[in-house]
């Protein structure tokens, strides 16, 4: 409870910008493009407090830094996979064609190469592998220390953006609370300042008004 003296209209002023403040303050964090139209809160109601998480969920959303962020860590997880295929074992298909040789049966050699029967075909799997290929094996250690970096990064700007979006919440929220306060302080002061007339003017005139 706010112990400063209470000023009515002023204090209600007051407490009505802070609350507009404070929602434009989230929206701002949501980046929400849509005009916020503020109601007065019900006096007779509980305020209605925000969640945390789906408004922690929508500024992730909209983070322009966390998108980029996002992006970064995409590009090194593409760069990663490049990296760690250098350095697995690499498989090719080969084909090799050639001719015989001459032998000393020369007329049935020359028939045979008539009829093609000279030809050799060898077709295979080579597999080779990366012996110390200590630059493949740098590049991908480097991609991963890096990625984990940025991952740490990430993190952190999220930490940044839940702990804004405390803050507003927080800020809403006691604003919504010392708006009602406010409110029921100058109706329970207007109702006494009716009080008193009635009682006043219990044997006369009621605000003002001539009885007949």
């Amino acid at each position: 409870m706010n112990s400063q003296p209470f000023s009515g209209e002023r204090d209600l002023f007051d407490a009505r910008r802070a609350y507009d403040d404070a929602l434009d303050q989230i929206a701002l964090l949501v980046r929400y493009d849509q005009p916020v139209a503020p109601e007065d809160p019900e006096l007779e109601r509980k305020p209605v407090y925000f969640s945390e998480e789906p408004g922690f969920a929508a500024a992730v959303r909209q983070s322009p830094e966390i998108m980029q962020q996002l992006r970064r860590i995409e590009r090194l997880d593409i760069e990663g996979e490049v990296a760690r295929n250098q350095v697995l074992p690499r498989v090719d298909l080969a084909a090799e064609y050639s001719h015989r040789g001459f032998d000393e049966r020369y007329a049935d050699t020359v028939g045979d190469l008539a009829d093609d029967d000279l030809a050799n075909w060898q077709v295979g799997v080579e597999l080779s592998c990366p012996v110390a290929n200590r630059a493949a094996r740098n590049e991908l250690t480097r991609v991963r220390l890096l990625r984990r970096q940025q991952s740490v990064r990430l993190n952190q700007l999220k930490e940044e953006v839940r702990t804004e979006i405390r803050a507003a919440l927080a800020d809403y929220n006691n604003a919504v609370t010392d708006y009602l306060r406010v409110s029921g302080l100058l109706l329970e002061q207007a109702g006494v300042r009716f009080i008193a007339q009635v009682r006043k003017d219990e044997d006369g005139p009621l605000l003002g008004m001539e009885t007949p």
